[in-house]
């Protein structure tokens, strides 16, 4: 199983919360299998993802997708994601 790892900054963490979970549907569409999501103690506004995947190439594609774009957007990221993979 694969896992996707995501860290980055949101400008509030309740409202990104709404839309990340309103997204269910499409990461289950890509291939998501499970998700967890964690925020910082020192910084409730910073958050770490990480998602389980089939393979690799799903969460790529779906890390690609305009869908998430716009999501990420929507929500507030205020900060380029730090991204990694793992097994």
């Amino acid at each position: 199983m694969s896992k996707m790892i995501v860290n980055h900054k949101v400008r509030d963490f309740a409202n990104w919360k709404t839309v990340f979970d309103s997204m269910y549907a499409l990461r289950k569409q890509f291939g998501c299998t499970a998700e967890h999501v964690y925020r910082g103690h020192e910084n409730p506004n910073e958050v770490l993802i990480v998602t389980h995947w089939g393979n690799p190439e799903q969460a790529r594609k779906y890390g690609q997708s305009q869908e998430l774009k716009d999501g990420m957007q929507n929500a507030g990221v205020v900060s380029a994601p730090d991204i990694y993979f793992a097994e």
